[in-house]
C-alpha cells in the first residue's frame, strides 16, 4: 500500500510542478508577444514618418539613394518584413486578400504604372499598392513572383535603377496618341 500512496503523491507533485512550469511559460510568451506588438507598432509609426521623405528622395534621385542610405548604416536595415508583418499576416485581413497571378496581375500592375507614368514605381511599392487594393501576390517571395510576372510583359519596362518599373513608351503612346499623329 505504501508504494501506491508514494506513487500517487509523486505523480500529483509532478503534475503540479509541470502545470506551474507551463503556466509560467504561457505568461512569458504572452509578455513577449505583447512586447513584439508594441515594437511592431513603433516600427510601423517610424516607417509612416519615413515614407513621405523616402518617396520624395526616390522621385528626386531615384531608388539608389535609399539603397545607399541603408548601406551606409553600420548594420543593414532589414526590409519591412518583420514581426509586424508576421503579426499582420495572422490577422483576418490577410485572409480576405484576393491572390492575383497571370494576366489579371499584369493588368493591375499596368493600371498602377499608368497612374505613375511617366514616373516609375519600385516593386515593393507596387506590392503595397496591390495589398491596399485588397490583392496579394502569392508564393514564398511575392516580390520575386511579381517581377517574374511583369518582366515578360511588353507593356512594362525595367528602369535604370534596380527594382524600378514603368510603362513602355510605345504602350504609353498607344494609350495617349500625340495630337496630329493620326
Amino acid at each position: 500500500m505504501a508504494d501506491n500512496n508514494q506513487q500517487n503523491v509523486d505523480k500529483n507533485e509532478l503534475i503540479s510542478i509541470n502545470r506551474q512550469w507551463l503556466e509560467q511559460k504561457y505568461r512569458e510568451l504572452k509578455e513577449r508577444e505583447k512586447k513584439i506588438k508594441q515594437l511592431a507598432e513603433e516600427c510601423k509609426m517610424i516607417r509612416l514618418e519615413m515614407d513621405p521623405m523616402e518617396k520624395w528622395l526616390v522621385q528626386m534621385e531615384g531608388q539608389g539613394i535609399v539603397d545607399e542610405l541603408r548601406a551606409s548604416l553600420a548594420e543593414p536595415v532589414p526590409e519591412p518584413v518583420d514581426e509586424a508583418e508576421v503579426l499582420e499576416e495572422e490577422t483576418d485581413d490577410s485572409k480576405h486578400l484576393t491572390e492575383l497571378k497571370g494576366d489579371p496581375l499584369r493588368n493591375e500592375v499596368v493600371s498602377l504604372l499608368r497612374q505613375a507614368y511617366p514616373g516609375m514605381l519600385y516593386y515593393r511599392e507596387i506590392l503595397q499598392c496591390l495589398k491596399d487594393m485588397g490583392y496579394q501576390v502569392g508564393g514564398k517571395d511575392p516580390g520575386l513572383n511579381l517581377i517574374a510576372h511583369i518582366s515578360t510583359d511588353k507593356r512594362v519596362v525595367r528602369g535604370n535603377k534596380r527594382g524600378m518599373y514603368g510603362l513602355s513608351k510605345s504602350f504609353a503612346q498607344e494609350l495617349n496618341p500625340v495630337k496630329g499623329e493620326s
